[in-house]
């Protein structure tokens, strides 16, 4: 876990909008959201060099039946 100095909040928003964008591309996939948030904070550290804070990934909303 990084450094609380370390962590950029702001980063949690392109995360979430890279993770969607993700899941999306993937045909909406039941049970990825954590592959696509953690996929999408390793992309963004490696293009800003900043972790994200750390934040739940969303659950998916899809019903079961």
């Amino acid at each position: 876990m990084p450094n609380k100095s370390t962590v950029v909040p702001e980063r949690s928003e392109q995360v979430r909008v890279l993770a969607h964008k993700m899941w999306e591309e993937e045909g909406r996939p039941e049970g990825r959201a954590d592959a696509h948030w953690q996929l999408a904070e390793q992309l963004v550290v490696s293009e800003t060099g900043k972790p994200a804070a750390k934040k739940t990934p969303p659950r998916s909303k899809a019903k079961k039946s």
